[in-house]
């Protein structure tokens, strides 16, 4: 049979995906996401989109395009089933917090233990992860070193 990919546009208060509330810390939009991480994001509290929402679209390969109500014609963050790897960036005073998002994590090369090493020159707040992020915070001093740093070795 035929396979064809249906969009769907939905609108809210925000204009795409971001990984902080951009109402409370300058960050970056997500261009794209995967639906696998658009649904942890929305299972773990994000009122970006509703869950069920990316259940459905997960389940029947709906792509959704993220758009903000207030200024429709602006470029939302569209998610689908691609697989994708993003850097997210956000700035509050000194310091920065960057995050990385990878759907298909390389188990043995992409773990806390491996950033911590690659960056063992960078004086590090904190240190996380959670089921498909990490995130560094640093101080926006060593923004450029530890993307440069992080591209290399994740092949981003």
């Amino acid at each position: 049979g035929a396979t064809f990919q249906t969009n769907v546009e939905l609108y809210s208060d925000f204009n795409g995906v971001y990984a902080c509330d951009p109402n409370e810390i300058k960050s970056k939009k997500f261009k794209r996401v995967s639906l696998k991480h658009l649904d942890i994001v929305t299972q773990t509290g994000s009122r970006v989109v509703c869950n069920r929402a990316v259940q459905i679209a997960k389940k029947h390969n709906i792509s959704l395009i993220l758009k903000s109500s207030a200024e429709p014609k602006q470029k939302g963050t569209i998610a689908n089933n691609i697989e994708s790897n993003n850097i997210s960036i956000c700035t509050n005073q000194n310091l920065c917090m960057i995050s990385i998002i990878c759907d298909q994590f390389n188990k043995t090369k992409f773990t806390l233990q491996n950033v911590n090493l690659w960056l063992n020159s960078i004086k590090l707040y904190n240190l996380d992860s959670d089921l498909c992020k990490i995130t560094i915070l640093i101080n926006q001093s060593d923004k450029e070193q530890v993307l440069s740093i992080l591209k290399e070795k994740l092949k981003l």
